[in-house]
C-alpha cells in the first residue's frame, strides 16, 4: 500500500465526554508544512457540543490540538454520538 500521499488524521484525548467537560482532538498531517494549513471541523449533529468551525497547523508544524466542549444542562436526554468532519484540503477528510 502506497503511504506517501497526503493524509490528515485525529486523535481524541477522551473517547467520551460527560457533560460539563472538555477534551482535544488533534489533528495532524503527515507532513511538515512550508506553509499554514486551515483545517475545517464539522457535525452535523453538534448540538451541545463546542468546538471552533477551523484550525491552523502552522508552517514548520505537523498537528494542532483543537478543544471540544459538551454543554451542561439538566435535562435527562440519554447518550449519543457525535461525529467531527475534519477537512484538510489536500491532506483530505477524516
Amino acid at each position: 500500500m502506497d503511504d506517501d500521499d497526503a493524509a490528515v488524521a485525529i486523535k481524541a484525548s477522551k473517547t467520551t465526554l460527560l457533560e460539563g467537560e472538555t477534551g482535544k482532538i488533534t489533528i495532524s498531517v503527515n507532513q511538515k508544512l512550508s506553509q499554514d494549513l486551515t483545517i475545517n471541523l464539522s457535525s452535523e449533529n453538534s448540538n451541545g457540543l463546542k468546538f471552533p468551525s477551523s484550525a491552523t497547523i502552522l508552517a514548520g508544524q505537523k498537528s494542532v490540538d483543537v478543544d471540544v466542549t459538551v454543554d451542561k444542562n439538566d435535562v435527562s436526554d440519554g447518550n449519543r454520538t457525535v461525529m467531527i468532519v475534519v477537512e484538510a484540503g489536500v491532506f483530505g477528510n477524516s
